[in-house]
């Protein structure tokens, strides 16, 4: 059986907020595939990206001359009312995140030493300190608490090795 640290309540609550925005992500990911498949069938092409998707989504949904239906019009732009909500939900969240990591006094090494932004930061701090057999732990955790890089791991510009 595999031994895992207790983590705080405080570690629990950002782990809650990592897993929270992880899932937004990834039901943005399938929303936007989703709504670029239903207009493929039309003969509408979008670019791949959400960026893309975002630019040009209601455009291509109100022009007249792609052949979609009214009832195909008011799914699609009910899914893009859907992938805006999502949007809104994780920058929430990442704000979040990124509040707490900019006063965590385990994240502050972290983001000076390994050169990484306040979100993987606060993912270091408080997945893979917290579970010690972890893939990235042994990647991140010596240069983030002042140790030396592995071999093979380049450390970021103006860090010494």
């Amino acid at each position: 059986m595999r031994v895992v640290p207790v983590k705080s309540p405080a570690q629990q609550s950002m782990l809650v907020l990592h897993r929270m925005r992880t899932g937004f992500v990834e039901e943005r990911t399938a929303l936007v595939n989703r709504l670029r498949g239903l207009l493929v069938e039309f003969g509408v092409f979008l670019p791949q990206g959400i960026d893309a998707l975002c630019k040009h989504l209601v455009d291509r949904i109100e022009d007249g001359d792609n052949g979609l239906t009214g009832p195909a019009r008011q799914a699609l732009m009910h899914g893009w009312v859907q992938c805006q909500a999502l949007d809104e939900q994780i920058a929430w969240l990442e704000r979040q995140i990124a509040e707490h990591a900019g006063h965590d006094p385990q994240a502050l090494p972290c983001m000076a030493a390994c050169g990484v932004a306040k979100l993987t930061a606060s993912a270091a701090v408080v997945r893979w300190w917290t579970h010690g057999n972890s893939r990235m732990a042994g990647k991140w955790r010596a240069p983030c608490k002042g140790g030396a890089f592995p071999v093979g791991v380049n450390p970021p510009p103006g860090m010494a090795p």
